[in-house]
């Protein structure tokens, strides 16, 4: 019995003895997949100056490249969106970053991250910053994030200039006879030259009062106090309406409060630089009671349209007072009534 127990667990032990072959190895699927080549981005071309012609909306850019600096301005825009339109880039690994900063002709001006790079000889793509503004701070709303948008460039290289002809040979003048020699006279002493009067610069004058207000209005929008003291009486204008002996203090006086009342102007309607200018018709002139060759335009009113987002709209303000003096222009001599 002991022997048929011994002989059974021996055969057993034989047949577990046996080797049994390996599973296959497992191959990861994602493994196995053959790696793809990264994509070389083409190089930007050595310079892009030219004219820029944005694929999104025709605009096109006046562009200037010095190598190191790329430099563009508005040069036409077929939407008649912009007011004005820049932008400074800078080369950086194979690429061109910046910033762009644009005025609406409605709406507050903004800046905003550019980033470009080459797709081919004539060609630009990249990516501007897209921000959300406040319409009547013109600030960026934080709270609503930023967002980027695809934009692309067509490049038009400026034309060569042709080469210059070549030029023709000159012939050669004939030999002439030497001449017997002449003698030579002590020459005069130059006349002293007559230093001539120099014209003194002439003020703008505004003909009508009408074109006083359109200037008046220019000077507002360009922010330049200097052209808008330009338009007042000139001496001898004040000279007529005060006097010889105190001329030169009423210009002074004039001139300072043009002064004062500018800087109120500007206080008083912000955003007058982004303003369009209305046709109004001033009122009818009147005799200066005080001087017979001078005429007076009191409250002329100025008018003009404020963009959307700074208070937008039609607005009309009262002026205080133009001055005509004999056959001149009209000039102005105060800019708005005292408080």
């Amino acid at each position: 019995m002991k022997r048929g127990i011994v002989g059974f667990v021996f055969a057993c032990l034989l047949a577990g003895c046996r080797s049994t072959p390996p599973p296959p190895a497992r191959v990861d699927p994602l493994e196995a997949r053959p790696v793809e080549p990264r994509r070389v981005e083409p190089p930007l071309p050595a310079s892009v100056a030219g004219r820029w012609t944005r694929a999104q909306d025709g605009t096109v850019f006046s562009v200037t490249d010095d190598g190191a600096e790329v430099r563009g301005t508005l040069a036409t825009d077929p939407g008649g969106v912009y007011e004005a339109f820049s932008f400074a880039l800078g080369r950086e690994g194979g690429r061109l970053v910046g910033k762009a900063k644009l005025q609406p002709k409605v709406g507050p001006a903004a800046e905003t991250a550019w980033l470009l790079r080459g797709d081919g000889d004539d060609r630009l793509v990249g990516e501007n910053e897209v921000l959300a503004l406040d319409p009547d701070t013109g600030e960026v709303v934080k709270a609503l994030g930023t967002r980027r948008e695809t934009q692309g460039f067509a490049i038009a290289r400026p034309a060569p200039e042709p080469p210059a002809p070549p030029k023709a040979p000159e012939a050669e003048a004939p030999q002439k006879a030497p001449e017997a020699p002449v003698a030579q006279k002590t020459p005069d002493a130059p006349a002293p030259e007559t230093p001539t009067p120099q014209k003194a610069p002439e003020a703008p004058s505004a003909r009508t009062a009408a074109e006083l207000l359109r200037a008046v209005f220019d000077a507002l929008h360009a922010g330049d106090l200097k052209a808008l003291q330009a338009l007042a009486p000139d001496q001898g204008e004040c000279a007529t309406l005060a006097g010889a002996d105190r001329a030169d203090g009423l210009s002074k006086q004039i001139a300072a409060r043009l002064e004062e009342d500018f800087a109120r102007f500007i206080e008083e309607n912000a955003g007058i630089h982004a303003a369009r200018f209305l046709e109004a018709s001033p009122p009818e002139p009147k005799q200066d009671p005080d001087c017979a060759s001078a005429q007076l335009i009191e409250s002329p009113e100025l008018a003009f349209e404020m963009p959307v987002g700074r208070r937008g709209g039609p607005r009309k303000v009262t002026l205080n007072l133009f001055v005509k003096v004999g056959d001149g222009g009209w000039k102005i001599v105060s800019l708005l009534p005292k408080r």
